[in-house]
């Protein structure tokens, strides 16, 4: 039951932002992921702010195109780890990660990817954000100082998604990310 709410509170959040996000008019889609998996923070979340470092593992399973632009079936297993930009607290925070994702095509073809995550959280929604997401010159720490969000390797480009974070009580520390990605040119 748990996991047809965080679903539910995915596609909500899926179609309050318009899927992930409006693609530029000239740029081509070359990966589209939905992933899930857990996550550790410390100190661990509260209402009083606090930097946080982060890991994150999990599976994903989407579609990723090559170079000609066919498409392919595939799973790719995220690891990801990061920190806070500010102090965070269970209602607000950003911060940005390293990591990457590896797995195989459906044709047996590698699939690898190096990516720098930059995301911004609200409560329970999570943005993977890039360039074009629409506060990116607003005030904080991105404002003018990173790239956003990015991935090189056997798919390349622009990194955007929204995910739903969920923690796992009692803790403070563990949580439960589901995602929806896509990286375009």
């Amino acid at each position: 039951m748990k996991h047809c709410k965080t679903v539910a509170a995915l596609a909500v959040a899926l179609a309050l932002t318009g899927a992930v996000a409006a693609p530029s008019a000239h740029a081509a889609t070359r990966a589209d992921v939905l992933f899930n998996g857990t996550g550790a923070l410390a100190p661990g979340l509260s209402m009083t702010p606090a930097f946080q470092f982060i890991n994150f593992s999990g599976s994903g399973n989407g579609t990723f195109f090559d170079t000609n632009g066919t498409a392919t079936a595939g799973s790719c297993n995220p690891v990801f780890n990061g920190a806070s930009t500010i102090a965070e607290t269970l209602a607000y925070g950003e911060g940005h990660g390293e990591g990457g994702c590896a797995g195989t095509a459906v044709t047996g073809a590698p699939i690898r990817l190096s990516c720098h995550v930059v995301y911004i959280r609200t409560g329970a929604v999570l943005v993977i954000a890039d360039r074009a997401f629409p506060d990116w010159d607003g005030p904080g720490p991105y404002a003018g100082h990173d790239d956003g969000s990015s991935c090189t390797g056997t798919v390349a480009g622009a990194l955007r998604g929204v995910c739903t974070f969920e923690m796992r009580p009692p803790s403070i520390e563990d949580f439960i990310l589901v995602c929806h990605a896509q990286i375009e040119d």
